[in-house]
């Protein structure tokens, strides 16, 4: 796929459709241009994909992308079975970007099964609050354990033709108001701590994305 020639031919309508998307877990297509849409799938210990729901109205994107839920019992029914890998927290204490390859390859197989092409994971937000209500999902408070451990993964999803997109960028240090917080960071701490993990995996690695945070 020529993607240079496709980006020449396409109009500013097209390019715009591609930053918003179809739907939360689909990118749009172009037919006329071959350019396929994307499925893609959350899920930093595992695929969590939901089967697809039919839609009795228009779609509001953003209401439905902020208020989506994958807790409920109704959601939970809706969502399809898959291996369940241990946390970030707790992989990132084998101290072993190695292991977490291996796993990253093996939650790519079961995404492409499910005809996933990218992963939004893994997570490496740096862990600064023990109240975060992500922080299972994050490897460390260090960012070189982190950036570590994130090159790992991202190289066992994308040696099985999977996208990664690590996350979230940058400073997601609270669940609460999360959309609408804003984060103060000296510019010291925001380079040497909170952005440093996230330099050495994508140096490392090349992940497909990057997801940035509400903040």
């Amino acid at each position: 796929m020529d993607i240079q020639s496709i980006i020449h031919k396409m109009t500013l309508e097209q390019k715009i459709s591609l930053c918003t998307g179809a739907d939360s877990w689909h990118t749009t297509a172009i037919e006329e241009l071959a350019v396929p849409s994307l499925t893609m799938s959350d899920g930093t210990n595992g695929v969590r994909f939901q089967k697809p729901r039919r839609l009795t109205a228009p779609c509001n994107l953003y209401d439905t992308t902020v208020n989506f839920s994958f807790d409920n019992e109704a959601a939970l029914k809706n969502t399809y079975e898959a291996t369940c890998y241990p946390s970030g927290s707790a992989l990132a204490c084998s101290w072993s970007p190695a292991l977490a390859r291996e796993i990253g390859a093996a939650v790519a197989v079961e995404c492409r099964a499910r005809g996933i092409g990218l992963l939004l994971g893994p997570g490496m937000n740096i862990r600064r609050h023990p109240l975060t209500a992500r922080n299972f999902e994050y490897y460390s408070e260090d960012p070189c354990l982190s950036g570590e451990m994130a090159a790992g993964m991202i190289k066992g999803i994308q040696g099985e033709g999977v996208g990664a997109c690590v996350k979230h960028f940058a400073c997601n240090n609270s669940d609460t108001r999360r959309t609408r917080l804003n984060c103060m960071v000296e510019p010291r701490a925001l380079h040497e701590i909170y952005l440093a993990g996230f330099e050495r995996a994508i140096k490392k690695a090349a992940p497909a994305a990057v997801m940035g945070s509400y903040n």
